[in-house]
């Protein structure tokens, strides 16, 4: 038991491999298992109709299959010596006059990719302008998004890591910079729609606050608690008000007619009993909701159940084929250049994930994408690939012993790039997108770095 606490508290939960493993439960376990156990809430009520339930014994088969085999490529496959050698690369101090200068460009990259977005008609619950999603610099500009982002890092790194931890006063006014950074990419998510861009920054926080502070799981589970529960059905209010308010007013005529029938029976007391039932009718509306805002939004298992059971000849390399085509010129350049992103929407209609005519677009998930390709024998060594992926990814940037404040803000970026696109989205644009990505935060790290490699002791 002791041994138990011991490795459940030195647990790395943002582990790159820990938290891929822990999203693939939460995005392909818990509703097909919330389904088995209460058949009656009628989860898969509309794959019920097209046939996919089916295909249940597959998706669960392939689906511990997949998580299986990235388990003993993440636990198996190891590059210390590798890894080692590559951290040393980010062990050097900051030049804090440098850092304000670098800063202060990226959060102005940022504001003006922010502005083009608006005036360009970019928000994300709204159908975009097809004259700007089709412009052929439109890839940059959703390269440049992360800009906001990294400056965030950025400014969280300086305020916990040099001003709280290691006492360096140059630091001090980095909490004002950091706070009011953190509030504008907020407030811009928020007036945006977009789910992501609200939930990156507090992810940030919580990350850096995680490694330079050493916070426990509790902090850690009580954080996305709040982010699932609260937060995202806060977020699709905030896309879709009439949703929310529709079923408001639903429950409200239902206990108007209720308080009408119980004064047709003629008993006035029958008031007090239904003023009971508002509550309760409320509740499980909101609950119903919130549910659907939060587990159904992270839930995977349908679009999966609907690859196997429509998928029957494989595309070899298409995958590979796109993400080398994503790494080359950017479409200004290249002006025949082929789409990355994959299309499923067709299948996802006719198996009742998207109306007809919706054209919203949906990854095929890590397994579909590797099933896509290769079959069975694709989820078996491509997860098992991906494993060994992760677990090279967590040990290149930081040591949880040792924190640098370069490692921290790629590690901090790399983890928000990939999860939860690495569950949910296609691969191909997901790794050239962050092999581009990179480059950002190696730049900045050329700019700003001091160059001693000495371990910061109190600001000296």
């Amino acid at each position: 038991m002791k041994n138990f606490k011991k490795r459940l508290k030195n647990f790395d939960v943002f582990n790159l491999g820990n938290s891929f493993i822990l999203y693939y439960i939460l995005a392909f376990g818990v509703v097909p298992i919330l389904n088995f156990f209460f058949p009656y809430a009628k989860l898969f009520d509309s794959l019920a109709k097209s046939g996919l339930v089916v295909s249940f014994v597959y998706y669960y088969v392939f689906a511990v299959l997949g998580l299986l085999s990235f388990t003993l490529g993440f636990k198996y496959v190891r590059f210390d010596k590798i890894e080692e050698r590559l951290r040393r690369n980010w062990n050097y101090e900051w030049c804090h006059s440098r850092l304000i200068l670098v800063f202060g460009i990226i959060f102005a990259v940022g504001l003006a990719i922010k502005a083009i977005r608006i005036f360009n008609g970019g928000f994300f619950y709204l159908d975009r302008s097809p004259a700007f999603t089709s412009h052929s610099l439109y890839s940059l500009v959703g390269l440049l998004d992360w800009a906001g982002t990294i400056s965030l890092v950025i400014a969280f790194t300086a305020y916990f890591l040099y001003f709280l931890k290691y006492g360096d006063k140059r630091f001090w006014a980095w909490r004002y910079i950091a706070w009011g950074t953190m509030a504008v990419e907020i407030f811009y998510g928020f007036f945006m729609g977009a789910r992501g861009t609200v939930i990156a920054p507090l992810v940030a926080y919580i990350m850096v606050r995680y490694y330079v502070e050493r916070r426990g799981l509790r902090y850690v589970f009580l954080a996305f608690l709040t982010i699932i529960f609260i937060l995202m059905p806060l977020l699709n209010i905030n896309r879709s008000p009439e949703v929310f308010f529709n079923a408001y007013h639903v429950v409200e005529k239902t206990e108007i007619a209720e308080v009408i029938s119980g004064f047709d029976n003629g008993d006035s007391k029958d008031s007090a009993p239904s003023a009971v039932i508002f509550p309760k009718e409320r509740i499980l509306s909101a609950g119903k909701y919130v549910f659907g805002s939060s587990i159904m939004r992270i839930n995977q298992s349908h679009i999966l159940l609907a690859v196997f059971h429509n998928i029957y000849e494989f595309k070899p390399l298409d995958s590979v084929s796109r993400f080398f085509a994503s790494l080359g010129p950017p479409r200004f350049i290249w002006k025949n250049k082929p789409i990355i992103q994959g299309d499923i929407s067709a299948l996802a209609q006719r198996s009742g994930i998207l109306a007809p005519g919706d054209t919203t677009s949906i990854g095929a998930t890590v397994v579909g994408d590797w099933y896509i390709g290769f079959g069975v024998w694709g989820i078996v060594f491509g997860m098992f690939l991906f494993g060994a992926l992760f677990r090279f990814l967590s040990g290149i940037f930081i040591n949880r012993e040792n924190i640098y404040p370069t490692g921290l803000v790629f590690y901090t970026i790399t983890w928000l790039h990939t999860i939860p696109g690495a569950i949910e989205g296609w691969q191909a644009p997901l790794w050239a997108g962050l092999a581009k990505l990179l480059a950002i935060p190696i730049l900045i790290h050329f700019f700003i770095s001091r160059g001693k490699k000495e371990k910061i002791i109190n600001g000296n």
